[in-house]
Parts: structure tokens; C-alpha cells; sequence
């Protein structure tokens, strides 16, 4: 992990250098989005995760449009304000989304599950726009991977994948994430 920061400082001292980057996984934004993603599906009851996934590229919603759902509902969750909004056509296209995913994801396998979420909201496509370098592409190709060894160990609900991926964060414990070349 000290590859980056020795690069880092040899490029300040004008020396030209690359070297293989991996950032941590579990931390990085877009597993970060992904992850939250899979929570609010599971429990939209989750405020912090539900903000991050309402305010994320993929949904849009502004801090304006957040803070109007919460004077509707200073007590209640964030999930309690957007029913309430119902009648707001973003709050409305976003509760029908989470009720489809919801529906399907008793329906597929967890790794399955995942590429559906991708394909619906083109995740993979917003981050590959902003990252030459393919890391967080291919970060989120992995959680796919995660999955599928997760439900080939005999384990297969997205409640679990959720706990098990959240435990290894309770114990600091990081995964393996894409390796790419720096630039």
C-alpha cells in the first residue's frame, strides 16, 4: 500500500514514475454507493444511507430537494418523508424503482441481483466516466464477483451479503480491490 505514496513523492520532485494503484475497497465511493444501493433496498428505513443513495449521480436529488422532504417531517426518516412526497413526480420515479428492486431481489441471486442494479441505473458507465483509470469500474465488477463466492459458500439471501460485507467493515478488515495503472 506504499507504492502510491512513494509515487506521489518522486512526481513532486519532478521524477516521471508509474506504479499499480488498488485503493481500499470497502471505503471507495463507488462501493460505498453500490452497498448503500443494497441497503435501502433491504431497509429504506436507513436515513444515511438512503441520503447518500438519493443525492448520489444516479437519483439526482439536491440538498434543496432533500431538506424540502424533511420539513414535511421533522420527527419521521427520511423513507416516512418520501412517502409522504408521493405526489412529487423525482420522489415518486424513486419509490417506484425501490419497490421494483425490492420485488426482484427475493427473485434472483444476490450476483444477479447486483448486475440488474447496474444495468438499471449505469452505474459501472457514471463511474468508468470519471476514472481513466478503470479502478472503479472494475471495483464494482468485483462486488459482483463478491457475491457470487459469497451465495457459492452456501449463503444466499441480500440480508446476508449486507451483514457479512458490513462485518468485515466493523473489523477494519478491507477486501481486495481492481488493481489498475496509474497514469
Amino acid at each position: 500500500g506504499k507504492g502510491v505514496k512513494y509515487a506521489e513523492v518522486l512526481r513532486n520532485e519532478g521524477i516521471p514514475c508509474f506504479t499499480e494503484v488498488s485503493g481500499e475497497f470497502l471505503t471507495s465511493t463507488e462501493i460505498s454507493l453500490a452497498l448503500n444501493i443494497l441497503r435501502v433496498i433491504d431497509n429504506p428505513k436507513q436515513d444515511v444511507p438512503l441520503l447518500s443513495v438519493l443525492m448520489s449521480p444516479v437519483f439526482g436529488f439536491t440538498a434543496d430537494d432533500v431538506a424540502k422532504l424533511r420539513l414535511s417531517d421533522r420527527r419521521g426518516d427520511i423513507y416516512t418523508c418520501l412517502i409522504g412526497e408521493s405526489e412529487n413526480e423525482k420522489v415518486k420515479a424513486f419509490l417506484e424503482k425501490i419497490r421494483y428492486w425490492r420485488n426482484i431481489s427475493v427473485c434472483l441471486r444476490v450476483k444477479e441481483f447486483i448486475e440488474e442494479i447496474y444495468s438499471d441505473t449505469a452505474l459501472p458507465s457514471i463511474f468508468q466516466a470519471t476514472d481513466p483509470s478503470g479502478i472503479k469500474r472494475g471495483n464494482l465488477m468485483l462486488l459482483c464477483d463478491y457475491a457470487d463466492i459469497y451465495e457459492n459458500s452456501g449463503y444466499g439471501s441480500l440480508s446476508g451479503f449486507i451483514s457479512f460485507i458490513d462485518r468485515l467493515g466493523d473489523k477494519k478488515r478491507d477486501i481486495s480491490g481492481a488493481v489498475g495503472i496509474a497514469e
